[in-house]
């Protein structure tokens, strides 16, 4: 529980850095704002050892990122690769 929580706090403070606003719009916020909460809900759940609700959180964390990719895909914006450089 520990490591699910510390792991759901460096995704959450992952997603504040500049790197991650890839685009600057409402829905981008409101996605990125999701994904957070889901993140929150996992560490409340750690804290708790609550198995179930850390479990459902991680499901809702990735419901997140499959829907936030998928709008970035529909506004065109391409992955940065990153092992390029």
């Amino acid at each position: 529980f520990d490591k699910v929580s510390r792991n759901a706090q460096a995704l959450s403070l992952l997603s504040l850095e500049s790197a991650w606003n890839t685009i600057v719009t409402e829905e981008y916020l409101k996605q990125s704002n999701s994904f957070r909460n889901s993140l929150n809900s996992m560490r409340e759940a750690a804290k708790e050892n609550n198995i179930d609700r850390a479990t459902l959180g991680y499901v809702d964390m990735t419901i997140r990122c499959i829907d936030c990719h998928k709008y970035l895909r529909s506004k065109g914006v391409k992955a940065i690769d990153r092992s390029a450089g």
